[in-house]
């Protein structure tokens, strides 16, 4: 139930949230691929490594992306249906996400001290910087990619602090991100 409630909570908050916070300086931080896999962590932290939670985490991305596609028809009615193509982008990247960070979350916090719980947080701290090295080199935001892997190193130094392996796991993952993040562009690019 616990694992539930977090997903549907946490879809309806982040997809409002996104919404309300768009427009605003802050937006970029809610309307951020490492902030909406967040969440599927935080899905995933709520249960042992199962598709069970998995399949939380991934409805908990796809209720905020309805939530965000729907509360933005409705108050500005943006979207026609050359919009599908790319919410199909975005669901499909729920659907990795949710299953990736889902059980990586659960792996963290089900097995500490393995490579296996290691590689699960690192997930999570590798996707963070690579969002910020994207926002510092690619899309020169400065202050955003900075940001972004200032929450990368507090994320490993606060959760990862009873072991030196997920530091290690970071790294490969930090290079397999950015290839991530290539392909989404791809995708996006393409569905435009």
């Amino acid at each position: 139930m616990r694992t539930t409630g977090t997903a549907v909570l946490g879809g309806l908050v982040l997809g409002l949230g996104t919404f309300l916070t768009q427009a605003t300086a802050w937006g970029w931080t809610t309307n951020a691929v490492a902030t909406w896999s967040a969440l599927a962590f935080l899905v995933g932290c709520t249960g042992k490594p199962s598709w069970r939670v998995a399949g939380a985490a991934v409805g908990s991305l796809l209720l905020a992306l309805v939530v965000w596609y729907g509360v933005a028809q409705a108050v500005h009615g943006w979207y026609s249906a050359s919009a599908w193509s790319t919410a199909a982008v975005w669901a499909a990247g729920a659907v990795i996400a949710g299953i990736v960070f889902g059980f990586g979350a659960a792996w963290w916090r089900q097995r500490p001290g393995t490579w296996l719980g290691a590689a699960g947080l690192a997930l999570l701290v590798a996707l963070f910087a690579v969002d910020g090295l994207y926002r510092l080199v690619i899309l020169r935001y400065p202050g955003q990619g900075v940001t972004m892997l200032v929450v990368a190193l507090v994320l490993l130094v606060v959760l990862g602090r009873r072991s030196w392996r997920p530091a290690v796991a970071t790294l490969p993952l930090v290079v397999l991100g950015a290839g991530g993040y290539a392909l989404l562009g791809f995708a996006l690019g393409a569905s435009a």
